[in-house]
């Protein structure tokens, strides 16, 4: 995993989400994947669509492909591999005609790609593994097969470790292909979604966000999420979006809060996949409307600069208001200097925070001159892991991540 990831913003807008011309009747889009300059997006129901201008317009592409539920794709280099309830198909024509990728017999619910090596979780339970591009394949069972464990929460590498989730299995990791797994120890045993968090791993479970982080996971971070039902996790740039059952949240601070961006879709919206295409941001999903409910697919689409607003995107910086920098040294034993700049006098506070929202310092506290400036962040009596601190500076906000290792 990465070993440090600096987040600077600004605040959030309402951004609009536009509905798209995608419609599969009834059938839910499970999954969404991008390819050079085309979207694919898996359906229950009614095989793979594709797009190539953006998500503007679809056009179904089955041909080859023996079920109509695909809970999965994803592409790497020229293919495109979905995962359906007889195994996982691939395609090297952008779905021109798909062909069987080696796994027969098990629904494949997720998949990863890591150059030439492929992970795809399984409705058995079954983790399977090739290191060749899909030409043979291992498996390897990371749960107890009495819980009827389902693959379902995704599969990742990170750092040449393999991370599975799912229904009735947790989370677990290997780092020699399933030779070995380690149970990361979720309470709930139950992950529908997990990311690569700055270093940690921030998941969803049955009590809504966690992260895990130095051997451990938080409590749920869920303020500012009113959802029931929370779906998929999607890290984009410095904001991290949920897909719930009430349409979107995002974060900007680590999940210390969350900020319902659900505006131009409908009530009842039922989000289960992004991806991100040039400026704009994808969600699909499927929503209920009308007097008798009912079920209707929908792809939307946003530009994803509308969230962030008086941001520079080379520095990070909000333009004649302040900049926070990168403290260093990062990851650090004993201390680590932040530094931050001023172009007006302004009420400044730096605060420290736990992954799980709790405040271990306070750094700066009172108004400061214009100017560069620098304080010092001593770790002593914090523990290893993953910290945020948050610079409050006026009406604007910074916040970056830091790794204490002593």
């Amino acid at each position: 995993m990465a070993i440090a990831v600096v987040f600077l913003f600004s605040s959030v807008l309402q951004a609009q989400w536009v509905r798209t011309s995608f419609s599969a009747g009834g059938n839910n889009v499970t999954s969404l994947a991008v390819r050079g300059g085309k979207i694919f997006a898996g359906t229950l129901g009614s095989y793979v669509y594709v797009s190539g201008d953006s998500g503007a317009t679809w056009t179904q592409v089955s041909a080859g492909l023996a079920d109509t539920n695909v809970y999965a794709v994803a592409a790497n280099g020229t293919k495109v591999y979905a995962g359906t309830d007889s195994g996982l198909y691939v395609t090297t024509n952008d779905g021109v005609l798909w062909a069987s990728a080696g796994i027969y017999g098990d629904g494949v619910l997720s998949i990863c790609l890591e150059n030439d090596t492929i992970v795809a979780g399984s409705d058995s339970g079954y983790v399977y593994f090739s290191t060749n591009s899909g030409e043979t394949w291992t498996r390897s069972f990371p749960g107890m097969a009495s819980n009827f464990p389902h693959v379902s929460g995704g599969v990742a590498v990170y750092n040449g470790v393999v991370y599975a989730g799912g229904e009735n299995l947790g989370l677990y990791s290997t780092a020699d292909l399933g030779a070995h797994w380690t149970f990361l120890n979720d309470p709930n045993q139950a992950i529908h979604s997990f990311i690569d968090y700055a270093g940690s791993i921030m998941a969803l479970d049955l009590g809504g966000v966690i992260i895990y982080s130095n051997g451990a996971w938080s409590q749920e971070m869920n303020a500012g999420i009113t959802a029931t039902s929370d779906n998929v996790l999607f890290l984009a740039g410095p904001v991290v979006f949920i897909g719930t059952g009430s349409g979107v949240f995002l974060t900007v601070d680590g999940a210390i809060s969350w900020t319902d961006v659900t505006a131009g879709m409908p009530p009842l919206a039922n989000v289960n996949a992004f991806a991100l295409i040039g400026t704009y941001l994808i969600a699909g999903g499927n929503y209920f409307s009308g007097p008798a409910n009912d079920d209707s697919s929908s792809i939307w689409r946003t530009n994803i600069k509308q969230y962030l607003t008086g941001v520079n995107e080379k520095t990070g910086a909000a333009p004649g208001a302040f900049l926070l920098g990168k403290n260093y040294p990062n990851p650090f034993s004993d201390a680590t200097t932040i530094s931050y700049s001023l172009s007006a006098p302004a009420p400044v506070t730096i605060s420290v925070y736990t992954v799980t929202g709790e405040k271990v310092a306070t750094l700066v506290s009172g108004t400061m001159d214009v100017g560069q400036h620098s304080v010092l962040f001593n770790a002593n009596g914090l523990k290893n892991g993953v910290y945020y601190y948050r610079l409050t500076a006026g009406k604007y906000s910074q916040t970056a991540s830091v790794i204490v290792a002593h």
